[in-house]
């Protein structure tokens, strides 16, 4: 039981720094939210609101890979199109230590 999760996790820790490096990922469900329009256009469409977070700082401390994410309020039209992103003060950080060969 041990070794597939001690397998699993040398895996996710190999391979997350650099699949997620400038990629918005987003760790919410989507959750539909009426909104106020703010013009005529807004008006017509109906729009979704999610929280998606987006890689945003990747930088080398004391021999680990630090990497910062924001989260960001996004709003969707129907068809899926970013109508407004605005950034929230939500931050979250990601560390990997660098092993040396």
């Amino acid at each position: 039981m041990i070794v597939p999760l001690l397998i699993l996790g040398i895996v996710a820790f190999i391979e997350a720094p650099l699949a997620l490096e400038n990629e918005r990922v987003d760790f919410f469900t989507s959750i539909p939210v009426a909104t106020e329009p703010e013009n005529e256009a807004q008006l017509e469409a109906v729009s979704i609101i999610s929280l998606e977070t987006e890689l945003v700082k990747k930088e080398i401390i004391d021999g680990y890979i630090v990497e910062t994410y924001q989260e960001f309020e996004v709003i969707r039209d129907q068809e899926g199109e970013i109508i407004e992103s605005v950034p929230t003060s939500n931050y979250n950080y990601l560390r990997y230590h660098i092993q040396k060969p």
